[in-house]
């Protein structure tokens, strides 16, 4: 009985878990997902430091004046988009398709924002080209997304 547990036997061994290969990702979606979550982080990273500017010029001055209000809640729409965004990255990177779907999402979001707010008509070029590369590099393994 050398090397027994005082309990009894040992437990039995579990055999591995065995989960379905996932295909190799592909330099395009590497590069993408890296892209997508280096672009929310810094969104996070510079919407926090642009809040904090204006919690300081909003101490500094005692008033922002009528914008005050409409500039902090815009700061903190952009925040949530990038913590969104970065969650999307999260389950692309995990192989989960509410990943694709929702930062394809908050892309097409971005994209109507930017035509209503920018120049009049003019369609933002760098949200088609994201939407038309994720497209490109996740369709071809939809198959592989749970």
């Amino acid at each position: 009985m050398q090397g027994m547990p005082p309990w009894g036997a040992p437990p039995a061994q579990m055999p591995p878990s065995r989960t379905p290969e996932k295909p190799p990702r592909g330099a395009l979606l590497s590069v993408l997902l890296a892209l997508i979550t280096l672009g929310a982080v810094v969104g996070i990273g510079g919407t926090l430091v642009a809040l904090s500017a204006v919690k300081k010029l909003a101490a500094a001055s005692g008033d922002l004046g009528s914008d005050g209000p409409r500039l902090k809640n815009l700061l903190l729409f952009v925040l949530l988009a990038s913590l969104l965004q970065l969650a999307c990255a999260a389950g692309m990177w995990m192989w989960k398709r509410w990943g694709v779907i929702g930062y394809l999402g908050l892309t097409i979001l971005s994209l109507l924002i930017s035509s209503k707010i920018g120049p009049h008509g003019q369609v933002p070029y760098s949200d088609v080209i994201r939407i038309l590369l994720l497209l490109g590099a996740a369709l071809p393994k939809w198959s592989s997304f749970d």
